[in-house]
């Protein structure tokens, strides 16, 4: 029972920490003024490159292989900005990692790579 009440009352603590305002829609607005932020990340829908993913948005830190272009760079930047897209390439070798379809099979390690040079201990 302790567990239950526990549990709830961490809840209604965790729903009173929103600075959005909900709308009539059940839609939520960044502040006041009636501007649509559907997912809460503090950028307004028409500004926002993926208005209902909470963790894309212009400037976020992309999270590598995951897919998805949380920077929105390819939208500020341009398709052909080097930045474009999902980061796959997360040691900066040049090389995209194997589990994102590349050939660094190392991709924590930015000395490891194809046709690095060989380094003997």
């Amino acid at each position: 029972m302790r567990i239950g009440l526990f549990l709830s009352t961490l809840l209604l603590l965790a729903s009173c920490g929103k600075d959005n305002a909900s709308s009539d829609d059940g839609l939520e607005t960044g502040n006041d003024t009636g501007i649509l932020d559907r997912d809460g990340d503090g950028f307004a829908d028409d500004e926002d490159c993926d208005p209902d993913d909470r963790y894309t948005y212009p400037g976020a830190d992309d999270v590598p292989y995951d897919g998805k272009d949380n920077d929105c760079c390819c939208v500020t930047e341009g398709e052909e900005s080097e930045c474009c897209g999902d980061l796959v390439d997360w040691d900066g070798d040049g090389y995209d990692a194997e589990s994102a379809g590349g050939t660094d099979c190392n991709d924590g390690n930015p000395d490891v790579y194809p046709g690095a040079p060989e380094v003997c201990y």
